[in-house]
């Protein structure tokens, strides 16, 4: 039988919630999209990219963080696709999001932030 594990994220928006105390992780999120950013316009071949593009985050906890990194995803992708194509990647890509924690996330409160003028 499986058992949840004891390190859940608190969903929500109290004191004790991930959405109040995950800076130290947001801060890690912003130093590494520059090596992102490089790693996606050196390996990504945009054979790969036909009109979607999906990218799924396994590990999503309640919110914002994770849409922090899919925009830094999006914006690699999108770069490179403006720069070796010389085409909008607006008109060019749909972006799919899957987004994936344990059944007991609090996937409410992730839903009910997402970015307004998201492009997924």
């Amino acid at each position: 039988m499986a058992t949840t594990p004891k390190w859940i994220m608190v969903g929500g928006e109290g004191p004790e919630s991930y959405n109040q105390n995950s800076s130290y992780q947001r801060a890690l999120l912003e130093a590494a999209k520059e090596k992102m950013s490089e790693a996606i316009k050196a390996k990504l071949s945009l054979d790969l990219i036909s009109d979607r593009f999906s990218v799924a985050d396994f590990g999503c906890a309640s919110g914002p963080n994770t849409f922090v990194a899919v925009q830094n995803i999006i914006n690699a992708v999108e770069d490179k696709y403006r720069k070796e194509t010389g085409q909008n990647p607006a008109e060019n890509i749909e972006f799919q999001i899957l987004f994936n924690d344990f059944t007991t996330n609090d996937f409410n409160t992730l839903f009910q932030s997402l970015p307004a003028g998201r492009r997924y």
